[in-house]
């Protein structure tokens, strides 16, 4: 007899079919005429209806997410792209991460890169406030920048100002203005003397005189600054004997108890920016300063012969940091500016037999440790050094502990794991188990599961029994029977109004009143991002979710939704099931259409047999599938549920589907509404007409939704929305509104009716461009008839209106300034809306058609000479206004007696 092996593969899959409830299997085991489960057709079909007033799937992630795009995993994203990287990854890249900050500086953008960035600047110059940092610092690099920075003659744009701050503290340009500034600062004696610190880096001679003021001024925290900056000039000109006589001045200051922290601070970073013989010697012997570390004798005692017998014991009895001396030592900082050389040092103090060094360095390493660097090697060695803290509070400080603790989190250290568990039974804060339970998933030991099971038994508030449940469920501490009870005791509470204000109230710290432990576990299963389902605790949820069905309907389905998020075939086979049966809700086919492409993969059998049912289910399947052959059957059919199901699964995940057929289901009353919604997010040119041609006159704005505003009594509106609505009134010549002919317009999504907005109006032939920078008042003048011409050439193109053409730079590597802008071309016919960059001349290189198109509004709002125009001029015919100045603003106007006052 043979014995063959079973696979792992064949075997997971055997196990995920014991797994799974029987009933999801049943319709294959039945007779024919029982297979057709009982529909809740009420139920399905409201749920269709709700899915056709849902916001769309975006199709395509945004190209600022450069890294979802191009499918790069974590570890890989975090790596800086190749010097030959398309220019739109070098940018993303490194607009988000400031070398500059980096504690070993070894990550930086190379000549290359930066030159390919600058060179992508001078062509988009927006781009540029993000992107400084990265940029040469040579001359040719400041002489192009300031080429750039003096042809533009807008003085408000972002992009100007923040370069020509960035030339004058770097570059010779603008130089006056830098000595400028930094006079007025030496005259009213600002703490911040970061323009005079420049000065004298760029042009000591210059800066010399004002730093001497400075250093003789009455403020002692400037003094010490200019002191600094006097040493630093000594030591790059290599004059010895002043930077030595400095050096004593500035080490007199940092040993000068009485001098407040600020300045002592400031004389130590002088200090440690160069390097000098005896720097090491002098820098150690700063850690027995218990006014600069902070440590300090921990004092119970009322009396004075206990305060006398604690002072007998000496610098070796010293207690712990405490909370009156935290915060004060920068003792640590050298060590973010150059941790391998100064890592090493500090970790050597640790254990010193001087108590007051042991607690400085212990400090130290433990601020040091809680800064994101690229030495990750070291400061896994500086963890080390401090494990003795974990099971002796008191071994080093107070507060800086749950630091340390949660930097465990961050590295791999499972030599930690049984000070960790120590903390969990024996620690007497609460928050410290809190931080060593977060800290314990990282090492997924089993051996903590009893321990976080018993410090979550002690522990009363919900945002910190979320710590202890979070780590149990990833480290399999839960059963599935003990999971299913705690998610149906949740289930419970959660569907009914007073437990959704209770259970919000408790994860938020905000109720001191304590949940059900049963239900606490079950809120972390529901909302933590960070627990998976498995596929047998998926199994016991739906079975369980099924026996409460016909009593408990909400909580059934609380329970499913759960389950049902789960990345699982078991959850696709129940959503199928479920939409077999009619028993969904609209957020469960939201979440089959998002996750289509993995049903297609693991439960395609079942999605073709779901078509096969008709109805709403089979338009459903028809999506869900991405068949093109059912979605022709069903259209040309005469199923108007499976239609109706249809056009609102690809109306939500934006599917294409024939124009000329879903014109046809217009005939259909029931279906007219759902075609036409589908039809606007369609957003083909052949979609807009048809829609256009159902409301002439109306003024209908089509196109691509904006961000909606949140609160207020808009609430679910664009931001813009508002604005679209009195153009439609001039379109129709409605709502008090002079008819305007043709609208073209682009305008900031964000209160466009205040600022930044340019508008061209035409009416009877003749265009008006107006420039809208405040509420009341406009700028405007006259277009002419060869200039209206050639703007109308340009935006006629189709690749401007064209869906398929949308230029997804402006979202990425175009990236502009926080505001979006929005593009109306508008009749009383029709409308139609598209997402801009902002106006700004045309890049001269590879420019994309919606960038033309924001660069002929530019162009035509920086020609010619514009006069001022105020509101009231619209509304009253043959006003004639006396006074326009653009430096004066009308607040009130009013009339009485025949007189006008303003």
């Amino acid at each position: 007899m043979r014995l063959t092996r079973c696979s792992a593969k064949l075997a997971a899959l055997l196990i995920v079919i014991l797994l799974i409830p029987q009933p999801l299997f049943s319709q294959s085991r039945q007779p024919a005429r029982q297979r057709r489960p009982q529909l809740r057709t009420e139920q399905i079909a409201t749920a269709i209806n709700e899915l056709l007033r849902q916001i769309p799937i975006q199709p395509n992630v945004l190209a600022s997410d450069t890294n979802a795009a191009s499918g790069k995993d974590g570890k890989e994203a975090d790596k800086p792209p190749a010097d030959d990287a398309p220019i739109k990854e070098l940018i993303a890249y490194w607009r988000d991460h400031n070398f500059q900050n980096s504690a070993d500086n070894k990550t930086k953008p190379s000549d290359k890169a930066r030159d390919r960035i600058l060179e992508a600047c001078e062509d988009r110059p927006h781009l540029l406030p993000r992107l400084l940092h990265v940029l040469p610092q040579t001359s040719d690099s400041y002489d192009r920048l300031y080429k750039l920075v003096t042809e533009n003659t807008d003085e408000n744009v972002a992009w100007k100002q923040a370069t020509r701050r960035w030339l004058t503290y770097n570059s010779s340009y603008f130089r006056e203005d830098l000595v400028e500034v930094a006079r007025q600062l030496v005259q009213i004696s600002a703490v911040d003397i970061s323009a005079v610190n420049a000065l004298a880096r760029l042009d000591w001679d210059t800066a010399k005189p004002m730093v001497q003021a400075i250093a003789n001024g009455t403020n002692p925290y400037q003094a010490a600054q200019a002191l600094g900056l006097t040493y630093a000039q000594a030591s790059r000109s290599g004059d010895s004997s002043q930077a030595n006589l400095l050096r004593a001045q500035l080490q007199a200051m940092v040993s000068n108890r009485r001098a407040p922290v600020s300045i002592r601070q400031s004389a130590f970073q002088a200090l440690m920016t160069t390097e000098w013989n005896g720097q090491e010697d002098w820098y150690v012997s700063l850690f027995n300063d218990t006014s600069l570390s902070g440590a300090q004798l921990e004092d119970k005692s009322n009396d004075k012969a206990d305060e006398k017998n604690a002072a007998s014991k000496g610098k070796g009895e010293l207690g712990r940091l405490v909370e009156g001396g935290a915060g004060f030592n920068f003792l640590w900082l050298p060590m973010q500016d150059n941790a391998g050389k100064w890592l090493p040092v500090v970790m050597r103090l640790v254990g010193n037999s001087d108590r007051a060094v042991h607690l400085a360095a212990v400090s130290c390493l433990a601020q040091i440790l809680s800064v994101d660097l690229t030495a990750k090697e070291q400061l896994q060695q500086a963890a080390r050094a401090l494990l003795p803290w974990l099971t002796d509070p008191k071994w080093g400080g107070g507060l800086e502990r749950w630091s340390y603790i949660g930097s465990l989190s961050k590295m791999d250290l499972p030599e930690a794991v049984p000070g960790l568990i120590w903390i969990l039974d024996n620690d007497e804060e609460a928050e410290s188990r809190a931080i060593a339970a977060e800290a314990l998933i990282r090492y997924k030991n089993p051996q903590a599961i009893q321990p976080l099971r018993r410090a979550l038994n002690r522990e009363n508030t919900e945002p910190l029994r979320e710590a202890f449940i979070n780590a149990i469920i990833q480290l399999g501490g839960f059963s599935d029977d003990e999971a299913t009870a705690d998610i149906e005791a949740y289930a419970r509470k959660a569907v009914t109004p007073e437990g959704q204000k209770e259970i919000a109230a408790a994860s938020e710290g905000d109720s001191p009143k304590t949940l059900p432990l049963l239900v606490s576990i079950g809120r972390v299963y529901d909302q933590s991002d960070e627990v998976e389902i498995t596929e047998s605790l998926a199994a016991k949820l739906f079975g369980r979710a099924k026996s409460l069905r016909p009593t408990l309907p909400d909580v059934a389905r609380q329970m499913m939704a759960i389950a049902e998020n789960a990345d699982l075939m078991i959850a696709d086979l129940n959503l199928v099931e479920r939409i077999s049966e009619g028993w969904v809700d609209v957020d469960a086919l939201k979440l089959a259409l998002e996750w289509r492409a993995s049903m297609q993969k693991r439960v395609g059998d079942e999605l073709a047999r779901l078509f096969k049912q008709g109805g709403y289910a089979a338009g459903m399947a028809a999506i869900l599938l991405e068949d093109e052959s059912s979605r022709l059957d069903i259209l040309k059919g005469k199923d108007p549920n499976a239609q109706l199901a249809l056009l609102a699964a690809a109306r939500y995940t934006q599917e294409k589907l024939p124009i000329e057929l879903v014109n046809k289901l217009f005939a259909i009353p029931s279906l007219a509404a759902a075609a036409e919604s589908y039809l606007e997010v369609e957003d083909s040119v052949e979609a807009r007409k048809i829609v256009w041609a159902r409301h002439p006159g109306e003024a209908k704005i089509l196109g691509q939704p904006f961000p909606m505003i949140v609160d207020g009594p808009q609430a679910g509106l664009p931001q813009v929305g508002q604005w679209e609505e009195k153009m439609r009134d001039e379109a129709r010549g409605t709502g008090g509104s002079l008819m305007t002919d043709e609208i073209y317009a682009i305008v900031p999504t964000y209160n466009p009716g205040l600022f930044g907005s340019v508008i061209i109006r035409v009416r009877k032939g003749q265009a008006e461009i107006s420039l809208q920078y405040e509420e009341g008042r406009r700028r405007v003048r006259q277009l002419s008839n060869r200039e209206l011409q050639d703007f109308k050439e340009i935006i006629s193109r189709e690749e401007i209106e064209n869906p398929g053409q949308i230029d997804r730079n402006i979202y990425g590597e175009i990236e502009n300034s926080g505001i979006g802008f929005e593009y109306l071309r508008l009749t009383k016919d029709g409308g139609l809306k598209i997402i801009t960059p902002t106006p700004a001349p045309t890049p001269k290189k590879d420019a994309t058609p919606r960038e033309q198109l924001a660069g002929v509004f530019y162009q035509l709002s920086h020609t010619g000479e514009f006069k001022l125009r105020y509101a009231m001029e619209d509304k009253i015919p043959g006003l004639e206004v006396l006074l326009a100045d653009d430096k004066r603003r009308v607040f009130t106007a009013c009339q009485e007696g025949g007189q006008l006052r303003l």
